[in-house]
């Protein structure tokens, strides 16, 4: 069982399609994609949401919170 984290914004210095499509082969042969959403110095999200939306197409889980919200949230998805 294997569990992948991406901490980012989602603002791609590289090529979005590749990591769009590197994450549908990691969901598919069955690994946990966790994508946490980065946060501005207010606490509000601050990421690109298209590219949000198709990792979670590609089958990747993906959520802005705070730190404190962070361990909840991970026991939860690896249950």
């Amino acid at each position: 069982r294997a569990v992948v984290a991406i901490v980012s914004d989602f603002y791609e210095g590289g090529d979005p399609e590749r990591l769009v499509r590197t994450v549908g082969e990691l969901t598919a042969q069955g690994t946990l994609v966790l994508g946490l959403a980065s946060l501005n110095p207010e606490a509000t999200p601050a990421y690109d949401r298209e590219l949000a939306r198709e990792l979670v197409e590609a089958g990747a889980e993906v959520a802005a919170m705070t730190p404190a919200e962070l361990a909840g949230w991970l026991a939860e998805k690896m249950r």
